[in-house]
């Protein structure tokens, strides 16, 4: 990802000549000033460097007393902690027979897409409502994705059972209105979650989800600083307030 040399770049050319001589142990005092540093700041680039800053303090300090950095931050709250596995296929048998392979290895948990995020929902050009002289490279349709991917699912708990968890990651490729149909449509399948159904962006989209479905949803890598982006009308009434 070419964003990840503008991480590199900004740790080596910003922060590293304010960081050197600074003392390790002083974590919170040395994230806090880091943050503020900078007139641009909660941006995607400047967290990931803060987060890179804040795991390596705390491993310095972890070293430094002989113990796991758990211990540090009150113990473990669990002793072991399910996996996943991830299972792609062409069409819904090869899914399958890669669903099986994980179950036979001792997974419980599998996530599963059909022909990769956004599979399923793929139209070639020239295709179905698309335009003929249009773009010409694979473009997405979401009420194919919305037909196709329960009728996986549904191929799935009828060979595999109930017992496997499945999951599925829908990667934000929905609009929040068809976000709310697709869940409602998995809702048979019993998944153990959907992930990112929405974007951090349409958030409040997962509280009108939840009053029509009990699919469970999952989300959060797109979380990337303390204050994210609020509804617009909760910036309207902020204005109209101050």
């Amino acid at each position: 990802m070419n964003a990840a040399y503008s991480v590199i770049s900004l740790i080596e050319k910003h922060y590293a000549p304010f960081w050197v001589g600074k003392d390790p142990d002083r974590i919170e005092d040395l994230w806090q000033s880091t943050n503020v540093h900078a007139y641009w700041r909660n941006s995607m680039i400047h967290n990931n460097a803060l987060s890179a800053l804040d795991m390596a303090l705390w491993d310095i300090k972890g070293k430094r007393a002989g113990m796991p950095v758990y211990d540090l931050l009150g113990g473990k709250a669990r002793d072991a902690v399910p996996l996943y596995a991830h299972a792609d296929g062409r069409d819904e048998q090869a899914v399958e027979d890669n669903v099986r392979q994980f179950l036979q290895e001792g997974y419980r948990h599998v996530r599963v897409q059909m022909g990769g995020y956004g599979g399923g929902g793929m139209i070639a050009p020239s295709q179905g409502s698309r335009p003929e002289r249009g773009f010409q490279g694979q473009a997405f349709d979401e009420d194919l994705y919305v037909s196709v991917v329960p009728r996986l699912f549904e191929h799935l708990r009828v060979k595999l059972g109930i017992e496997v968890k499945l999951l599925h990651d829908v990667h934000e490729h929905l609009s929040p209105t068809m976000a709310v149909e697709f869940a409602r449509r998995m809702e048979p399948y019993r998944l153990f979650f959907v992930e990112d159904i929405l974007p951090p962006e349409q958030i409040d989209w997962f509280r009108e989800i939840k009053k029509v479905t009990t699919t469970p949803m999952a989300m959060g890598e797109l979380f990337t600083a303390l204050v994210q982006t609020r509804p617009q009308s909760a910036m309207m009434d902020g204005c109209h307030n101050s």
